[in-house]
């Protein structure tokens, strides 16, 4: 996995996958499950891209399907949803949706937990298979439109795919979603005959990309950070942003990427997107205390929850027990007295109550505060305070 290797985000997604690999195993072994084809004899293979890579220099994370439509199958077609692994920190589901449900009506992706009071636990629906022992190339997932079908969350860099057989009738409209990203939106049509052929829809899928590529540009480009402010003490209040939006992109960089300020000034960051970040200090494992998220062993309401194992061994010994805790508020305070202080903005986004749409810090001591999203790894930046 393409991910810094040591950090707690990249235990859970490595627990989580190891996790998967044995429900299915197991749960193949034990039954025949709700997969496969049922249709014509020689159904096609269809490929849409989930996501896809970033552009040299810049960090775009494609909120998008690859045809995002135009697509026609016949009933029995495969589709192959195939994360694209040029996309860093690129995290999704790809969610078939009843044929009655409308796109936007997705799953809160963190619930309470049950078993432990006040704790808060990434949404096991959005995160984990409807059906864990189907979706591989030999065995798909069936849809025919009576019940949602989810792939489970996963990383892009890895590279996943994800195997669904369209058992619907013709006449058909199947819309595909990501539960993470909810502007995130696909259909393809099931027809009777004049299906697309396999190399129109790779075509229609390279051709969306310049596109999609040139509005997440614009949108990085169009950024205008606020002039700073003066306090009554004295200080400065800089301003910054986390995170621009395209109409089906994210660009996960701050703005600016890089700020000059003098120690004791402040440093407001807002987000315009409804992609969640954190401004988290330092970069990197020293503050893996404070990510939003920790893979654990639920332990039950009167035994106490351990930390999951690091891949490559299993996550759990009952992999049922596997879920990820969220911690997505603020911790360790708005001061920072050196660059090696951990805290946490905690989560900050539009669109959702929980959370604020901004955060601010205050650069107490002198030197280089480098800091990461904790939601997006490989989104960073870094604040020089001087004297």
């Amino acid at each position: 996995m393409t991910r810094i290797s040591s950090s707690e985000r990249a235990t859970t997604r490595k627990a989580r996958l190891a996790c998967r690999s044995i429900l299915a195993a197991v749960i193949t072994t034990l039954s025949v499950g709700s997969g496969g084809s049922t249709a014509h004899a020689a159904p096609r293979i269809y490929t849409i891209g989930v996501d896809n890579k970033t552009p040299s220099g810049h960090l775009i994370q494609y909120t998008d399907f690859f045809p995002r439509r135009g697509t026609a199958v016949l009933r029995g077609d495969i589709v192959d949803f195939k994360w694209n692994k040029g996309s860093p920190d690129g995290f999704h589901t790809a969610t078939l949706l009843k044929t009655i449900d409308s796109p936007g009506a997705s799953s809160s992706p963190v619930v309470p937990d049950p078993d432990d009071g006040a704790q808060l636990q990434e949404n096991p629906a959005v995160d984990e298979p409807s059906d864990p022992s189907c979706g591989t190339r030999g065995y798909p997932c069936a849809f025919d439109g009576s019940a949602q079908v989810n792939s489970g969350a996963f990383d892009n860099a890895p590279g996943h795919d994800f195997y669904a057989a369209i058992n619907a009738p013709p006449g058909t409209t199947v819309t595909f979603v990501c539960l993470i990203h909810k502007a995130m939106v696909g259909t393809l049509s099931v027809v009777g005959r004049g299906a697309s052929t396999v190399r129109s829809v790779n075509a229609a899928a390279v051709a969306q990309y310049p596109a999609d590529t040139k509005d997440a540009l614009a949108a990085e480009k169009a950024v205008r950070v606020p002039a700073p402010t003066s306090n009554s003490d004295g200080s400065t209040t800089w301003n910054a942003q986390a995170g621009a939006a395209g109409p089906y992109e994210q660009v996960l960089e701050f703005f600016p990427r890089s700020l000059s300020v003098k120690a004791g000034d402040r440093v407001a960051w807002t987000t315009k997107v409804t992609d969640a970040h954190t401004m988290t200090f330092p970069d990197g494992d020293a503050s893996a205390a404070d990510d939003y998220h920790h893979p654990v062993c639920e332990g039950g309401p009167l035994s106490t929850d351990t930390p999951a194992a690091e891949p490559p061994a299993p996550p759990c010994s009952n992999p049922t027990n596997f879920e990820v805790h969220s911690t997505p508020f603020p911790a360790g305070g708005t001061t920072l007295a050196s660059p090696a202080t951990v805290a946490t903005s905690g989560l900050i986004v539009v669109g959702f109550p929980l959370f604020p749409d901004h955060y601010t810090f205050k650069l107490a001591g002198v030197g280089n505060y480098a800091y990461q999203c904790k939601v997006h790894d490989h989104m960073t930046g870094r604040v020089s305070a001087a004297s």
